[in-house]
């Protein structure tokens, strides 16, 4: 029996890479000609992507794309125009059966080169590979019990470099880094928003990126100086510090809160986005028919594991608890996606 990847998502026709918005604000990061996600059946389509239901077989679907599963079923293929292309390819192996390495590889025109192969070992990461194609043929392949640990793949033209390749620990070292949950752990808005309200020279404080903040944190030890002097290329959130985190938090069934979330989609400007698994791809779709449209929620790192813990968001209306909200306006504030970006300020 051919064991199913879920789903195909393909980007809508005006969010390929991301939206208007994302390339105004991200102008060093050029579209991808395609990406593509391979997420969870009946799982929700990530921001910028609509759904496309994976055919058995390699042929022109509805979007237009020609792609599908390998007549011999040894992997995924996508037709591409005969021309140089980058590729970047998001593999999960947490998604897999086992800890053993496992070989992928990306074939071009039916010829097995071993520059495209590599091997994947623990965490999250990215893998980037150039392509010759002449016939226009490019085959993806992970082991047939390992195919779920692929998570997506975004092609651009030879003359674009792509965007920046991951950068994130080995899962083993990122779990180090991740303290583990603590009984003891509690807390109302009050705690939380102190260091929002906290007067302005108090340690309790909360920095806010800016010059003065830099040079904080230099003299304090805990940012490289050479990123103020433009030689470094930048810093980067750990996308697998994050998956760590969520992997030691339990839910109420005892079960890791990680689990509740589908494989990581790359997004522009770095974003990573994860599909909340109990919303069902059916539902949102019936939402939108009720006239719904997606909202954007900005929130504190510390409130993420108590929101996925209780698998929904509470309304502010307690003011004595701390809450923050507009007098007789109670509720879970949101921006649309006109102004998703105004949502960042929000998340610490």
């Amino acid at each position: 029996k051919k064991k199913e990847w879920g789903q195909v998502f393909v980007p809508d026709e005006d969010e390929v890479g991301g939206t208007a918005e994302d390339a105004a604000r991200w102008p060093c990061e050029p579209k991808p000609l395609l990406q593509f996600a391979f997420l969870l059946p009946d799982g929700v389509a990530p921001s910028g992507y609509k759904a496309a239901f994976r055919e058995e077989s390699f042929r022109t679907q509805a979007c237009g794309q020609e792609y599908g599963r390998a007549d011999n079923n040894e992997g995924w293929k996508l037709r591409l125009v005969p021309g140089m292309y980058y590729a970047i390819v998001g593999l999960d192996p947490s998604r897999k059966a086992g800890t053993d390495p496992v070989l992928i590889r990306m074939e071009v025109d039916g010829r097995p080169d071993p520059k495209l192969a590599r091997v994947v070992q623990d965490g999250f990461s990215e893998e980037a590979f150039e392509l010759d194609v002449k016939q226009g043929i490019v085959l993806l392949d992970c082991c047939e019990a390992e195919e779920e640990m692929l998570s997506y793949i975004r092609v651009w033209s030879a003359d674009e470099t792509g965007a920046p390749l991951l950068k994130a620990s080995a899962l083993e070292a990122a779990t180090a880094k991740v303290p583990d949950f603590s009984d003891s752990a509690h807390g109302t808005p009050a705690d939380w928003n102190m260091p929002d309200n906290a007067e302005k020279n108090s340690a309790d404080v909360a920095l806010f990126w800016g010059r003065k903040t830099r040079l904080r944190l230099v003299e304090e030890n805990l940012l490289d100086a050479s990123l103020l002097n433009g030689e470094s290329e930048g810093i980067q959130a750990d996308v697998n510090i994050v998956l760590a985190f969520l992997a030691k938090r339990s839910g109420p069934q005892g079960n890791r809160v990680l689990d509740l979330l589908g494989p990581p989609v790359r997004q522009a400007g770095g974003w990573f986005s994860f599909a909340w698994l109990p919303f069902l791809r059916s539902e949102e779709e019936a939402l939108k028919e009720a006239g719904w449209v997606r909202a954007w929620h900005g929130c504190k790192f510390e409130a993420l594991y108590s929101i996925m813990f209780n698998q929904g968001l509470s309304e502010s209306r307690d003011k004595s608890r701390g809450d923050r909200f507009f007098d007789g306006s109670p509720g879970v504030y949101v921006h649309k996606d006109g102004t998703s970006h105004k949502a960042e300020n929000y998340v610490r």
